[in-house]
């Protein structure tokens, strides 16, 4: 178990957005790295996280509520919305606004109804029905309405939390504000970036404690991943097949994507995708005479990780991926991530790649398959009816009760020649299939009393085209006043030479998140000569957006030469500082 001080950091960063309801619901949580920043100017008051388009952008006082701010999405005004991210507005929106990445392909999905469930042939890897072969699959349609919402997390990483919801008008209002109810307890329990108190930590703990019992979910060390992007979607779905229970023949399949990158001075990049997915059918109260309940059948998910690099796609090479296949009433303990370099040690004795995940169950299978770069996870479960009888519908062994839920976890890596990058890297998961089946039993003479025979109809869903996420790795550079005025990033591999006479200063601009990112990254001034003062204490910890001053000391040598140094919190957390620290020359001159 962590110690507490260990469980404030990690939740500090880790603000999940609480999944909404509805016929189809998709929601979506973003979350980046942060750390203490010492800067006393909000980030909305220098817009320095807009493009340069608006640095004349008038700020917008900050806010505490997470108060709404409506936008039309087709004429929506960019630079006012960064402007209201930045000072603690909920943007909503019609559709997807995101002023940092490329739009994402939103998942559509497509319920199904009306299907005949049949007895399986014996396979150890398949519990309970299948559809029958030839029956018709009707889809109910979509829903018409969406809402999208979009906000700043509490904590100093001023990452967003993307919420999409779909459904009927007089749903949305209530999931916006289900969508924004974990940051709204969080800033108010915990005053934002502020929070220290252990118990404001455990309070926040809330909002990851239902994915923390999932089978296989973990917590990878934070200073060895950094969390760069995670996503939620739920798939409410509403079945039409027995008119008398329809309140009844309801379930629900849940997926939260994250996605860490690897902190290391290896030349290529590591990603690790976490899939928490849960599939849970909704079941109302006990199964009675007439009325059976329901069965689980099958579920499957799939998905591949790309960069769009330079406006071309890397596709990701599959490391490994768990759990491996596991059939019901087996448990497996499996270590994700092993071996890998580590670029930081980090404040504790030792820091590792290595996450540990268990699995255990009764009455689950899992097949695990990959080709082409993608991965393939296919779930069988069944689900006890309770009847008085006992025992699955189907099948003698244990049955899970209600749904189920696990975690698969892929480790992707991306290939780097070392060529020079005109913009980061856009990381993109797509979930290439999210499909499967519910369904429920009746016996005979159940009510309608036209139900003749012992049945079992299907009800399912599938995502109709493949959907993205999108994040980027945190943007760590430092810039120099240049003679013309402008600030310049330094080439870290043959940085400029800072000249300065004793006595003198200049500023120097560090960015820990740009245009391309709303994320802020923790850093920290390494190391400085003695013959420099700078504004940035050495060895404390900082986040986003900061001028530094640094000046000459009066009685400076002339021909001194050293180096002002920084990096990332933990080291290696952005691509810039891969090869170390970023290092600027400083040579004292007459």
């Amino acid at each position: 178990m962590e110690s507490d001080a260990r469980l404030i950091d990690l939740l500090q960063r880790k603000v999940l957005a609480h999944a909404g309801i509805g016929l189809f619901v998709a929601s979506a949580a973003l979350s980046g790295c942060g750390g203490t920043d010492h800067t006393p100017a909000s980030v909305n008051s220098a817009m320095i996280n807009a493009p340069a388009s608006c640095q004349s952008t008038a700020a917008v006082a900050d806010v505490t509520g997470y108060p709404i701010f409506q936008v039309d999405s087709r004429s929506a005004d960019m630079c006012s919305v960064i402007a209201h991210y930045n000072a603690g507005y909920a943007i909503v929106a019609d559709a997807e606004i995101d002023p940092w990445s490329p739009a994402d392909q939103a998942p559509t999905f497509a319920a199904l109804d009306g299907v005949q469930a049949v007895d399986p042939a014996s396979d150890s890897l398949v519990i309970n029905s299948v559809p029958a072969s030839s029956a018709p699959r009707t889809s109910s349609g979509d829903a018409v309405t969406q809402r999208f919402v979009l906000a700043r997390s509490t904590d100093d990483s001023n990452a967003p939390t993307e919420c999409a919801y779909a459904g009927s008008t007089d749903q949305l209002d209530a999931q916006v504000d289900d969508c924004l109810a974990t940051l709204r307890a969080a800033q108010t329990n915990g005053n934002g970036a502020s929070m220290t108190a252990v118990a404001t930590a455990k309070s926040q703990l809330r909002a990851v404690a239902k994915d923390s019992q999932v089978p296989g979910f973990a917590l990878p060390d934070d200073n060895a991943w950094t969390l760069i992007g995670s996503s939620r979607q739920t798939l409410q779905l509403n079945t039409r097949t027995n008119t008398y229970f329809a309140d009844q023949a309801t379930g629900n399949v849940t997926l939260n994507l994250s996605v860490f990158r690897l902190n290391s001075y290896l030349n290529d990049d590591y990603y690790l995708v976490r899939a928490v997915w849960a599939a849970n059918p909704r079941v109302k109260g006990a199964c009675d005479s007439s009325y059976c309940g329901f069965f689980n059948n099958d579920h499957t998910l799939a998905f591949d990780l790309t960069v769009l690099r330079n406006d071309s796609s890397v596709a990701g090479i599959i490391e490994g991926s768990w759990p491996s296949t596991l059939v019901r009433n087996k448990s497996r303990s499996e270590k994700v991530g092993a071996g890998l370099k580590v670029g930081d040690k980090g404040p504790e004795a030792s820091v590792s790649s290595e996450v540990a995940t268990s699995y255990s169950y009764s009455a689950v299978n899992i097949i695990n398959s990959s080709s082409d770069g993608q991965l393939k996870f296919s779930l069988s479960h069944a689900t006890s009816v309770g009847f008085s009888y006992g025992g699955d519908l189907f099948d003698a062994d244990p049955t899970t009760v209600n749904g189920v839920q696990m975690t698969a976890w892929g480790l992707f890596r991306i290939p780097n020649d070392g060529s020079p990058q005109a913009k980061p890297d856009d990381v993109r998961v797509t979930v290439k299939e999210m499909s499967g089946n519910f369904g429920f039993y009746q016996r005979a003479g159940a009510f309608p009393m036209a139900v003749l025979f012992n049945s079992a109809s299907l009800y399912g869903y599938r995502n109709e085209k493949p959907y993205t996420i999108t994040a980027s790795p945190p943007v760590f550079d430092v810039r120099l006043l240049a003679n013309n005025g402008t600030y310049q990033s330094i080439d870290a591999e043959n940085p400029t030479p800072l000249l300065l006479k004793p006595g003198q200063s200049t500023t120097v601009d560090v960015y820990a998140g740009d245009a391309s990112t709303p994320y802020r990254l923790g850093w920290q001034l390494v190391d400085a000569p003695s013959w420099l003062v700078t504004s940035a204490g050495k060895g404390s910890r900082y986040a986003g957006y900061k001028r530094v001053t640094v000046k000459a000391s009066d009685n400076a040598t002339v021909g001194s030469t050293d180096y002002i140094r920084f990096n990332t919190m933990p080291a290696a957390a952005a691509p810039s500082t891969r090869g170390g620290p970023l290092e600027i020359p400083v040579t004292i001159v007459n």
